[in-house]
């Protein structure tokens, strides 16, 4: 079944993630655990994927893109 979460995660993965080093391993691993986190916490599941993708378009933490902020209106998940 493709769920948000599987079309989530390969846009991470075709967008690199799994080669951004992160605290902890990769940024794709961080990604994952913060997804496992919401889940565990009975976080709905629309909101799940979401918390995969919070660094798409970087944070104060994580300057980089994924994602350039003009694609994500062209590139559905």
């Amino acid at each position: 079944m493709d769920t948000g979460t599987d079309r989530a995660r390969a846009l991470l993965e075709r967008c690199g993630a799994a080669t951004v080093v992160h605290p902890g391993g990769t940024l794709l691993a961080h990604l994952d655990r913060v997804r496992t986190l919401l889940a565990s916490r009975q976080a709905r599941p629309a909101l799940q994927p979401a918390g995969s993708c919070h660094a798409f378009h970087g944070t104060d933490g994580f300057p980089g893109a994924l994602l350039p902020p003009a694609a994500a209106t062209n590139s559905p998940p």
